[in-house]
């Protein structure tokens, strides 16, 4: 209590700060400043007006000539300064990018004519002299051209990123270690949980107006990030002319022989944007109020997409086992689901009615709906109706009040709300697209087995027998008419009037009668229908021939102890749905047909001294067909000369034994034309984890940022915010075992091994302050960061759970300095160095995950007292200006992680468990080098090559859980972490030819208004662990072999993207090829660690052997090519 508050005070203190220093800093903005002369004298001009057209925004120059013009939306200008007496200088296509300073110094002529203008090349300074760190900046016009959809793709072709299983590493982070930031609101998941949770909101491209990476270094502003910030900005309507676009894209292009590559991918989209249309334009000003024109703007982004992804369960599945999808009527129309389903909504509203007042109302949403195919799908193969069944969806509410005080102070608010949601469970074969719940799972209690008699695949009930009234009912069923009583195991009992055995007739003359004995609940004979004066068995007495095969059968074997319901027959509803692979019914060899006989008593057997059997040497009559001087029936060991069925046709007689032969006759379960054996994949139902998750996290943040350029060689900014976190986990797995732990108040709390239901509010809160002074022509970045983390109350639960009996902390806080300097060595080239302390916290299912398991379960239990993960970094680098075309970039980095998250076994007292820890590290070190081509003579590009690597002593939180259960040692020193790639190369090259030029090639006139970029990632393997017989490996007695000590093979991919523009009547409309993989080169994403090979882990005696069907699963392969055609019209 006494921290709280001496921390309360010192916040207040350092808010009141803030506001009397009017300083401040804008995450989503970028500053033009600059020097303007007059070209003659060189003596700085003060009063010039430098302006911003089409906008409001503008400064003029001081005593010094200096100008300096904040909070400019990242954006393409045009920028015009005036001086009466002097031309006016129009200067276009200045770029603003977020965080960045656009260097612009004019010099101005004096002119006698007034209004006179003349435009003016910007002289672009590729050196940032401000920028301290490693930054990369994507626009508009590259994210239009590059062959990618999504931030995440973006981020994929950028230097120093590797990606692996759709998580995002930076500089060898783990995946979580990044901050997503859309329009200044982070938009991270802060629970986690099943599924990725690495992009809180992943826009499409068709949304963005800037995209920003930064690497290392960050400002103060950023917290909770270790290896990466990913900056994005949306874009906005234009205050003064509306623009739109409709596109449309597909890989299907409705002939087979075309769609080799297809994933039955459509995508449609559509964005708006301009003046607001009804209020501002007809409404008011209809009343006379025509305050809002051209101060109200709106941009609308709407995008669907449809596909059946990179695998496809129908692509794998028999054609009587393809997975149906949920269909929605949507205006008449029937729209069917595909595997995966993606639905984004972005609108923006800005509000700018002058004096330096921005009001921007933005809300971002995406609704994802999706049957994903990962590493474990592969195992639903023949039964994909019962696969996983997930929904995600995000909503983003901010709203942002920007106010610019004066030229060299502006402040910002954002208040938002951001949630995400994430559901899954196991999809319903009936309904698809309406999954199960935990309690439509039946208990394994419940299940009810039988024995397959006759292979056939299907439960066979006996043939009934027809009882002494004529009918086959038995006492209880509906239909009894006084006929004969239920059967059980033993004799069978008879209340009715033909046979009563209570009655003295019947001791005396049936008392040592041999009974038939029962296998299950049928109906049976009661009367001496042969009138034999016995009770026969089965082959004896009149039943019901149901297949006509001229004989009583028996049917299945009715597990009778499994009768879990008491109507004495197997159900389907009830019999095992979990983890069900068994080998295919067949009949084991040729059937035995037996010697013939004349059946003299007509019961289909052959009865000695009743029936004939003919020996004779005359080969018309004899039936001693393999002339051994006696009858051999159909059980009897098969000799030759017997008849049989040749069930195989080879012409030989095939004797039971044991195992199938290729040939034999078989129940085909999965329709896939071949026996199959239990082979790994499901025959039908769910894994025995049947997951069941939703959960829930919503952020409610208060942002205040403040920016003061104190004077031109000093600029400060300072900020805090607050979150408020609400979050909802409901987790649930095994939902087909009974539940006896510790109750958790949560729903259905019967059932489960594991079970973890909770609610939290933990808040978080952060100040920061940073200094950016220029010295000469020295450029430091000083700045601090106070992160502060407020516990949960309900954490009280997870108190009372606790075996060391630990209580909460209530508060915890990290202080974390951050600096940089940019020096210019000389005109064309800088270097610049940072250091920094970042912390993170943990996602809060590590910290809260309950101790709710069963009696024998052995799961990970969440610690509500987990520190800030923190990590150490250094970076130098170096950008230099070879010429006005050349750029070159150089960087170096150097990170350690300490308090990084795993798992630990800890003894309390008689009991064991395992909890998370800060216990793991990991360290990184890198060098990157790019190439980079400014656009000029139709070409853009660039070329960069990273040399890394990252070690540390576990890839995931959990890892030394997994060690512990399957008795593997827990690694104590460092190894190649999962997404360690040592080299990487990528070369992207862009060719855009635009409509005002008429090329021409070897004389000839091409066609114009066109680009195309290409990119080209090649990369050294990830690292795997070998198993002790991996060929070739030597190792000595008792060695295990290191962790993640060989490597898969180099990985390569190209894609293409082509965009030509055409104008057909009076419309504008784009034509689009995209191609990705463009080779269809074959990459491993997954091998074996017995083989190093994707599609086997057979490895006898150090010889690598073919592999199953299962072992070659389709998700150990990167994506193969595909095709995609765009239309798009622009109005």
């Amino acid at each position: 209590m006494l921290f709280a508050k001496r921390a309360s005070l010192f916040l207040v203190a350092l808010f009141l700060f803030v506001l009397l220093t009017n300083t401040a800093f804008a995450a989503t903005t970028g500053k033009i400043s600059g020097v303007v002369v007059d070209k003659q004298t060189q003596e700085p001009l003060p009063g010039v007006a430098v302006q911003l057209e089409g906008t409001k925004i503008g400064a003029l120059t001081n005593i010094d000539g200096e100008f300096t013009i904040l909070n400019i939306p990242p954006k393409t200008y045009t920028v015009k300064i005036r001086l009466v007496g002097y031309k006016t200088q129009i200067y276009p296509d200045i770029t603003v990018e977020t965080n960045k300073t656009f260097r612009l110094n004019a010099e101005l002529e004096e002119t006698v004519i007034e209004g006179e203008e003349q435009i003016v090349t910007a002289k672009i300074d590729h050196v940032k002299i401000d920028e301290v760190q490693n930054i990369r900046t994507v626009g508009v016009d590259e994210i239009g051209a590059m062959p990618v959809q999504d931030v995440d793709q973006i981020l994929a072709v950028q230097v120093g990123v590797v990606t692996r299983g759709g998580e995002i590493h930076i500089r060898g982070g783990r995946s979580g270690e990044v901050s997503y930031i859309v329009d200044g609101v982070e938009t991270r998941d802060p629970l986690g949980g099943l599924g990725a949770t690495d992009v809180g909101v992943n826009l499409q491209s068709n949304s963005l107006q800037e995209v920003q990476i930064i690497k290392g270094g960050f400002d103060a502003e950023y917290g909770g990030v270790m290896s990466g910030v990913v900056n994005v900005v949306t874009r906005e309507g234009d205050m003064q002319l509306t623009k739109g676009r409709i596109e449309y894209w597909t890989d299907n292009f409705r002939v087979d022989e075309l769609n080799d590559y297809s994933r039955n991918y459509d995508q449609i989209s559509f964005n708006i944007g301009g003046p607001e249309p009804i209020l501002s334009q007809h409404l008011l000003p209809a009343l006379g109020i025509d305050y809002f024109r051209e101060k109200l703007a709106y941009f609308i982004n709407l995008d669907v997409q449809k596909t059946d992804g990179v695998i496809s369960y129908n692509d794998y599945a028999p054609a009587l086992h393809q997975r149906s999808y949920k269909s929605h009527d949507f205006l008449g129309l029937t729209i069917n689901d595909r595997q995966y389903n993606y639905y984004q909504l972005q609108t923006k509203l800005t509000f700018n009615p002058g004096g330096g007042i921005k009001l921007t109302l933005n809300y971002s949403g995406t609704w994802d709906v999706f049957n994903p195919f990962d590493n474990y799908s592969w195992d639903y193969r023949y039964t994909p109706a019962t696969a996983h069944y997930v929904e995600e969806t995000s909503h983003l509410f901010s709203v942002t009040f920007n106010h610019q005080l004066n030229q060299s102070t502006f402040y910002e608010v954002v208040l938002s709300r951001y949630s995400k949601e994430y559901f899954q469970a196991p999809d319903d074969p009936l309904n698809p697209g309406e999954p199960l719940m935990p309690d439509d799972f039946m208990l394994y209690t419940d299940w009810e087995f039988y024995q397959d008699q006759n292979n056939n695949g299907r439960y066979d009930p006996p043939e009934p027998f027809i009882n002494a009234t004529g009918d086959t009912t038995y006492l209880g069923d509906p239909q009894y008419t006084n006929g004969d009583a239920m059967g059980y195991f033993g004799l069978w009992y008879n209340i009715g009037d033909y046979w009563d055995l209570l009655g003295p007739a019947g001791q005396e003359n049936h008392s040592e009668v041999d009974w038939k004995q029962a296998q299950l609940v049928f109906d049976t004979m009661y009367w001496d229908w042969d009138r034999d004066g016995f009770i026969d068995n089965a082959d004896g007495e009149p039943y019901v021939d149901l297949n006509g095969n001229g004989q009583w059968d028996a049917g299945d074997f009715f597990y009778q102890g499994w009768d879990t319901n008491g109507d004495g027959v197997y159900n389907d509803e009830r019999g095992q749905v979990i983890n069900v692979d068994r080998p295919e019914p067949y009949v084991d060899g040729d059937r035995n047909l037996g010697e013939p006989f004349v059946d003299i008593n007509q019961n289909g057997i052959f009865d000695n001294g009743i029936d004939d059997f003919v020996m004779s040497s005359d080969p018309a009559v004899n039936m001693d067909l393999n002339r051994n001087s006696q009858y051999d029936g159909p059980n009897r060991p098969w000799t030759p000369g017997v008849p049989f069925e040749d069930l195989n046709g080879n012409g030989i007689y095939d004797p039971p034994n044991g195992r199938y032969d290729y040939g034999e006759p078989f129940v085909d379960l999965n329709h896939n034309g071949k026996w199959d054996a239990a082979d790994g994949f499901f025959d039908y139902g769910y894994n025995q984890w049947a997951f069941y998750q939703n959960r829930k996290s919503i952020v409610n943040t208060l942002d205040f940022k403040i920016n003061k350029q104190l004077f031109t060689e000093l600029e400060n900014k300072t900020g805090f915010e607050i979150k408020y976190n609400e979050m909802r986990m409901a987790d649930l797995r095994y939902p087909w075992q009974p539940y006896d732990g510790r109750p958790d108040g949560g729903p259905w709390p019967d059932i489960g091994v594991f079970r973890d239901f909770y609610t939290q509010y933990p808040w978080e809160g952060a100040f920061y302050t940073s200094f950016k002074l220029e010295f000469g022509s020295l450029i430091a970045q000083l700045g601090a960061r106070l992160d502060i983390f407020k516990q949960s109350d309900n954490v009280t639960d997870l108190e009372v759970e606790d075996l060391e009996g630990k209580t909460a902390d209530e508060t915890s806080y990290k202080v974390s300095p951050r600096v940089g300097i940019s020096y210019p060595i000389t005109d064309k080239a800088k270097i610049y160095f940072n250091y920094g302390h970042f912390y993170q916290l943990p996602d809060f299912q590590y910290m809260y995950r309950r101790a709710t398991q069963a009696s024998n379960a052995f799961g990970i239990v969440g610690n509500f007292n987990l520190d800030y993960q923190k990590n150490i970094q250094y970076e130098i680098g170096m950008t230099y200006t070879l010429s006005n075309d050349y750029i070159f970039e150089m960087a170096g980095f150097y990170n350690d992680w300490f308090g990084l998250i795993n798992s630990q076994r800890k003894t309390y007292g008689p009991f064991q468990r395992n909890e998370y820890e800060n216990s793991d590290y990991a360290r990184t070190r890198g060098l990157e080098f790019e190439l980079r081509k400014v656009y000029g003579n139709y070409v853009s590009g660039r070329a960069s090559y990273v040399y890394a690597f990252a070690y540390g002593k576990s890839s995931s939180e959990s890892s030394n859980y997994f060690d512990d259960f399957y008795n593997r040692a827990i690694p104590i020193r460092e190894f190649p972490l999962n997404w360690d790639v040592r080299h990487q190369l990528t070369l992207q090259f862009s060719l855009n030819v635009p409509k005002s030029d008429k090329p021409k090639l070897f004389g000839f006139r091409i066609p114009n208004d066109w680009n195309a970029t290409v990119i080209w990632q090649y990369g050294t393997g990830y690292p795997f662990t070998p198993t002790r017989d991996y060929p070739g490996l030597r190792l000595v007695p008792g060695e295990d072999p290191q962790q993640n000590s060989l490597r898969y093979p180099p990985y390569s991919n190209v894609d293409l993207r082509f965009r030509k523009n055409f104008n057909l009547v009076g419309l504008d409309y784009v034509f689009e090829l995209w191609i990705t993989n463009l080779f269809n080169t074959e990459n491993w994403d997954t091998v074996y660690g017995a083989t190093g090979r994707p599609d086997t882990g057979t490895n006898i005696g150090g010889q690598v052997k073919e592999g199953s069907e299962y072992a070659n699963n389709p998700y150990h392969y990167g994506r193969g090519r595909n095709i995609r055609l765009g239309l798009a019209l622009n109005f």
